[in-house]
Protein backbone atom coordinates (compact mmCIF):
# COMPACT_ATOMS: atom_id res chain seq x y z
CA UNK A 1 0.00 0.00 0.00
CA UNK A 2 1.72 3.18 -1.08
CA UNK A 3 1.59 6.37 0.90
CA UNK A 4 -0.80 8.58 -0.44
CA UNK A 5 -3.44 5.23 -0.06
CA UNK A 6 -2.53 5.14 4.00
CA UNK A 7 -3.24 8.57 4.57
CA UNK A 8 -6.28 8.47 2.71
CA UNK A 9 -7.30 5.18 5.04
CA UNK A 10 -6.27 7.31 7.73
CA UNK A 11 -8.44 10.06 7.59
CA UNK A 12 -11.18 7.51 6.92
CA UNK A 13 -10.53 5.89 9.87
CA UNK A 14 -10.15 8.99 12.24
CA UNK A 15 -13.42 10.18 10.87
CA UNK A 16 -15.18 6.51 11.25
CA UNK A 17 -13.98 6.33 14.81
CA UNK A 18 -14.94 10.13 15.39
CA UNK A 19 -18.05 8.80 15.65
CA UNK A 20 -17.70 5.81 18.37
CA UNK A 21 -21.30 4.74 18.57
CA UNK A 22 -21.86 4.16 14.99
CA UNK A 23 -18.69 2.72 14.56
CA UNK A 24 -19.10 0.52 17.61
CA UNK A 25 -22.29 -0.53 16.73
CA UNK A 26 -21.21 -1.48 13.06
CA UNK A 27 -18.19 -3.85 14.56
CA UNK A 28 -20.97 -5.35 16.75
CA UNK A 29 -23.90 -5.89 14.62
CA UNK A 30 -22.09 -6.76 10.96
CA UNK A 31 -19.91 -9.41 10.45
CA UNK A 32 -16.58 -8.12 9.93
CA UNK A 33 -13.98 -8.97 12.68
CA UNK A 34 -13.67 -6.18 14.86
CA UNK A 35 -11.10 -2.86 14.11
CA UNK A 36 -9.32 -5.01 11.85
CA UNK A 37 -12.03 -6.03 9.75
CA UNK A 38 -13.36 -2.57 9.97
CA UNK A 39 -9.95 -1.15 9.09
CA UNK A 40 -9.24 -3.06 6.32
CA UNK A 41 -12.76 -2.19 4.49
CA UNK A 42 -11.88 1.12 5.40
CA UNK A 43 -8.27 0.75 3.15
CA UNK A 44 -10.51 -0.85 0.10
CA UNK A 45 -12.67 2.61 0.06
CA UNK A 46 -9.12 4.52 0.26
CA UNK A 47 -8.03 2.97 -2.73
CA UNK A 48 -11.11 3.45 -4.29
CA UNK A 49 -11.06 7.27 -3.27
CA UNK A 50 -7.52 7.75 -4.39
CA UNK A 51 -8.17 6.75 -7.54
CA UNK A 52 -10.89 8.61 -8.02
CA UNK A 53 -8.42 11.89 -6.94
CA UNK A 54 -6.46 10.67 -9.85
CA UNK A 55 -8.68 10.88 -12.30
CA UNK A 56 -9.86 14.10 -11.32
CA UNK A 57 -6.26 15.00 -11.29
CA UNK A 58 -5.65 13.78 -15.03
CA UNK A 59 -9.04 15.36 -15.80
CA UNK A 60 -7.55 18.64 -14.83
CA UNK A 61 -9.49 19.21 -11.52
CA UNK A 62 -7.79 21.33 -8.92
CA UNK A 63 -6.89 19.81 -5.38
CA UNK A 64 -6.39 23.46 -3.48
CA UNK A 65 -7.58 23.56 -0.25
CA UNK A 66 -7.90 20.82 2.39
CA UNK A 67 -8.81 17.19 0.44
CA UNK A 68 -8.27 15.16 3.77
CA UNK A 69 -10.08 17.14 6.39
CA UNK A 70 -12.91 18.28 4.15
CA UNK A 71 -13.31 15.58 1.40
CA UNK A 72 -11.97 12.53 2.77
CA UNK A 73 -13.16 13.07 6.76
CA UNK A 74 -16.66 13.76 5.43
CA UNK A 75 -16.55 11.12 3.47
CA UNK A 76 -15.18 8.62 6.62
CA UNK A 77 -17.82 10.11 8.48
CA UNK A 78 -20.40 9.17 6.00
CA UNK A 79 -19.36 5.26 5.80
CA UNK A 80 -20.41 4.90 9.33
CA UNK A 81 -22.94 6.97 9.61
CA UNK A 82 -24.90 6.05 7.02
CA UNK A 83 -23.90 2.78 7.13
CA UNK A 84 -22.52 2.78 3.62
CA UNK A 85 -19.26 1.15 4.75
CA UNK A 86 -21.18 -2.07 2.97
CA UNK A 87 -22.82 -0.35 0.06
CA UNK A 88 -20.24 0.17 -2.26
CA UNK A 89 -22.36 1.84 -4.87
CA UNK A 90 -24.40 4.56 -2.19
CA UNK A 91 -20.60 4.95 -1.22
CA UNK A 92 -19.63 6.19 -4.50
CA UNK A 93 -22.65 8.17 -4.59
CA UNK A 94 -22.00 9.91 -1.16
CA UNK A 95 -18.54 10.55 -2.62
CA UNK A 96 -19.56 12.37 -5.89
CA UNK A 97 -22.12 14.41 -4.15
CA UNK A 98 -19.38 15.69 -1.66
CA UNK A 99 -17.16 16.31 -4.25
CA UNK A 100 -20.01 17.79 -6.45
CA UNK A 101 -20.00 20.56 -3.39
CA UNK A 102 -16.02 21.17 -3.51
CA UNK A 103 -15.06 21.53 -6.85
CA UNK A 104 -16.86 23.81 -8.89
CA UNK A 105 -19.27 21.09 -10.50
CA UNK A 106 -21.60 23.16 -13.13
CA UNK A 107 -25.15 22.21 -12.56
CA UNK A 108 -25.29 20.69 -16.19
CA UNK A 109 -22.20 18.46 -15.37
CA UNK A 110 -23.42 16.95 -12.10
CA UNK A 111 -24.98 13.89 -14.18
CA UNK A 112 -21.37 13.18 -15.91
CA UNK A 113 -19.59 14.15 -13.59
CA UNK A 114 -21.42 10.94 -10.67
CA UNK A 115 -20.93 8.63 -13.57
CA UNK A 116 -17.15 9.18 -13.87
CA UNK A 117 -16.81 9.33 -10.24
CA UNK A 118 -18.83 6.26 -9.54
CA UNK A 119 -16.94 4.33 -12.47
CA UNK A 120 -13.47 5.53 -11.08
CA UNK A 121 -14.52 4.26 -8.03
CA UNK A 122 -16.29 0.96 -8.43
CA UNK A 123 -13.73 -0.40 -11.14
CA UNK A 124 -11.66 -0.60 -8.21
CA UNK A 125 -13.52 -2.62 -5.79
CA UNK A 126 -13.95 -5.13 -9.00
CA UNK A 127 -10.06 -5.57 -9.01
CA UNK A 128 -10.06 -5.97 -5.23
Amino acid sequence: MDEEITLTAIYLAVAAKENWENFVNIIRTEQIEGEIGLMSMLINHAKAVDAVANMLNEQGYDFSGCWLYEVVGEFGRLLVVDRTLFLKEQAASQLANILIKWFPVAMSECTSFTEKVKESYLTIYKNL
